[in-house]
């Protein structure tokens, strides 16, 4: 063992911060708009009405990862191996699960709450935080490498644990790819 994670909680830390970080997005949703009605009325760009929906998110995101990260390190001895790389994977995670999930309610409306959570579920039983890969049956084999919770997991194994700081960095920029 390379990487040893001497603790239970330093091997499940990096699947629960990713639930957590998830369904943070969609609780947050359910009480800010994921786009701005006067924005929307006005001649403002797509872009400009998407990221007038999302920074508010992302703003609150971070300050609610950041409680998180602080909560479990100086509350619960997490005391992880790069403490910034923590903060960086879970502040670019922050930022595309609100993006993803703020897509889900654009593009579906209420009903991308549900949207949301089936993704959430999927990732939750393809992402490997628990079980193996191997292991897996084999559709959750193939969605494996397209869910971000799968590369999140990964980053947060390394950052908290140690591992090899490229396959970090593909974390990194696979998360920023979504």
């Amino acid at each position: 063992v390379d990487n040893a994670a001497e603790v239970n909680g330093r091997g499940l830390a990096p699947f629960y911060f990713s639930i957590a970080l998830w369904i943070f997005g969609i609780v947050a949703l359910l009480i800010l708009r994921p786009i701005s009605v006067r924005a929307l009325a006005s001649r403002a760009r797509s872009l400009t009405v998407a990221l007038a929906g999302w920074l508010p998110l992302l703003a609150v995101g971070l300050v609610a990862a950041a409680i998180l990260v602080v909560v479990v390190d100086v509350g619960l001895g997490l005391d992880p191996v790069h403490l910034a790389a923590l903060l960086g994977i879970v502040a670019l995670a922050v930022a595309a699960f609100t993006a993803l999930v703020q897509l889900c309610r654009v593009a579906f409306g209420v009903a991308g709450n549900a949207v949301a959570l089936v993704l959430l579920m999927l990732q939750l039983t393809s992402c490997a935080g628990i079980v193996p890969l191997p292991t897996l049956p084999a559709p959750f084999r193939f969605l494996h490498p397209s869910m971000p919770m799968t590369y999140l997991v990964d980053g947060l194994r390394i950052s908290i644990s140690g591992g090899p700081s490229d396959r970090y960095w593909r974390d990194m920029a696979v998360l920023a790819g979504f």
